[in-house]
């Protein structure tokens, strides 16, 4: 039976110090891919060569529940830094011609309130809006 590590698709696995394992050396800090130990993991996780870890607490299971970690605070206390995650991307501004059910409400009221639109776009974005989605945040301020 597959250990309930490996069958936990939030589980992923951190190599808790240098090693060598089936003859790959393994880092600290290092993303462990869980199937070059299937059959084995526990005994990696018991001694300690990784660490399995979680996101967040939302997804901790119950399962091994003292073994599980949180992924940032163990990379932390290793003192290894995480990689830097892709960078957000900004939310695109809505511009003159746009259409504002394509935008949130906060990028439509900006885009009303800025200072280079002309009354002709501001009439244009308001009755857009009224035959649209006639949101409320935008037509009741």
């Amino acid at each position: 039976m597959p250990s309930q590590l490996i069958t936990n698709d939030n589980v992923e696995f951190i190599c808790g110090r240098n090693f060598t394992f089936n003859g790959k050396d393994y880092k600290l800090g290092e993303d462990f891919p869980q199937d070059e130990a299937l059959g084995r993991i526990e005994t990696l996780v018991r001694t300690r060569h990784v660490i399995p870890v979680v996101e967040s607490y939302d997804v901790k299971p119950r399962h091994w529940h003292r073994e599980v970690r949180i992924k940032s605070e163990v990379l932390d206390k290793l003192g290894v830094k995480q990689k830097s995650e892709s960078p957000k991307k900004e939310k695109p501004k809505m511009g003159p011609g746009d259409d504002p059910s394509n935008f949130g409400v906060n990028e439509v009221l900006e885009y009303l309130l800025s200072d280079h639109i002309d009354q002709d776009e501001y009439d244009r974005v308001i009755n857009a809006e009224v035959n649209g989605k006639g949101r409320k945040g935008i037509l009741d301020d």
